[in-house]
């Protein structure tokens, strides 16, 4: 059987009895369970956060891990997206690096609700570590007549999710039904019915060599990224504070240009150029103006196409108000030159 993380042991416990030395061999696997054993899985409904396919399949409720998993093709089969990552994973015998997918966005909820449980994030793994024959069937549970009234629904489908202690609410307990002479209990979550105890007579069972076989479980999962970013905090302090991005000494200048000399004039906003000198003068270019309107004339006089989509522009911005004619007291300079006037040189085009 395929599982997450899969180890045996074997430990020999010493004792003496009537003076004598015993030695017990158990065989130890680690793993979510044996065939002959029962686990707590429910029938449910998955979705996508934001997709509308629901699909139907089992869930394992495992409070020996701290993580959720689903398998591949449950998240092939509601098309999710997610991110690559290597995680720790941690179980009673070893620890190891596992890479996997990073799935956000899953909801699940039991066959007959519509209130979904949100999953914030799910690592997606090639199987779950059990089995259909995990799975609790009606004809045991009616063999116990306190545990009537008890449903257990049967569904066509495999295993895909391992619900962890990080989706404390599909683990939480609604009812409990207390066990009797030492028989099972029964649990029900916002997911359905669970039941625990010894259901199954041979509960344990042994190796060919005869040695008592005992299934445990324990998953731990932390995201690499996280411990490296934890683990360079820790040997750089200095880097503890939340880091944001702040603006520059420019930044800061530009924005205090703008906010002082922003003004609303005739329903436009008007924005002084933020020169870093306030008292910058501009060279004396006029020579280059010249130049350039000269230019533009011939350009005009040479092509009949771009003169009149030039003066049909010009008239558009005109008559839009996105350009405006400057008032005579606004020509007069105060070093008494004259103002490069464009009329003079456009003169006899229009």
């Amino acid at each position: 059987m395929s599982r997450l993380k899969t180890n045996f042991a074997r430990l020999d416990v010493k004792g003496r009895t009537g003076g004598k030395k015993n030695i017990t061999t158990l065989a130890i696997e680690i793993g979510a369970g044996g065939a002959d054993s029962i686990l707590a899985i429910v029938p449910v409904r998955v979705k996508a956060r934001k997709g509308n396919k629901v699909l139907t399949c089992y869930a394992f409720l495992d409070p020996g891990s701290n993580a959720s998993f689903c398998t591949n093709k449950l998240a092939n089969d509601l098309h999710l997206q997610g991110k690559n990552v290597n995680i720790l994973l941690t179980t009673m015998g070893e620890q190891k690096t596992v890479f996997c997918k990073a799935v956000p966005d899953l909801e699940l909820s039991s066959l007959e609700g519509n209130d979904f449980i949100e999953l914030t994030e799910v690592f997606a793994q090639k199987v779950i570590p059990v089995s259909k024959e995990n799975i609790l069937t009606q004809e045991e549970v009616d063999k116990w007549p306190h545990l009537l009234g008890v449903r257990i629904p049967s569904i066509e489908a495999d295993v895909g999710l391992l619900i962890g202690t990080d989706v404390a609410k599909a683990l939480e307990p609604e009812e409990v039904i207390r066990s009797v002479k030492d028989g099972p209990y029964a649990v029900r979550t916002a997911l359905g019915w669970t039941v625990n105890g010894p259901l199954r007579e041979n509960i344990r069972s042994r190796t060919k060599h005869g040695c008592p076989q005992i299934k445990t479980n324990r998953i731990s999962v932390a995201r690499l990224d996280e411990l490296w970013a934890q683990q360079f905090k820790c040997d750089f302090p200095e880097n503890a504070q939340s880091e944001h991005l702040e603006m520059s000494k420019e930044d800061q200048l530009f924005v205090d240009r703008v906010s002082e000399s922003t003004k609303l004039v005739n329903g436009h906003y008007s924005i002084r150029l933020p020169l870093k000198n306030k008292d910058v003068k501009m060279p004396n270019n006029r020579a280059v103006a010249e130049q350039r309107a000269l230019n533009m004339k011939k350009k005009l006089q040479r092509n009949q196409t771009f003169k009149d989509d030039y003066v049909s522009f010009m008239n558009d911005m005109i008559n839009k108000g996105y350009a405006v004619k400057l008032p005579n007291e606004d020509l007069k300079r105060s070093d008494g030159k004259e103002p490069l006037s464009m009329n003079n040189y456009f003169k006899g085009l229009t």
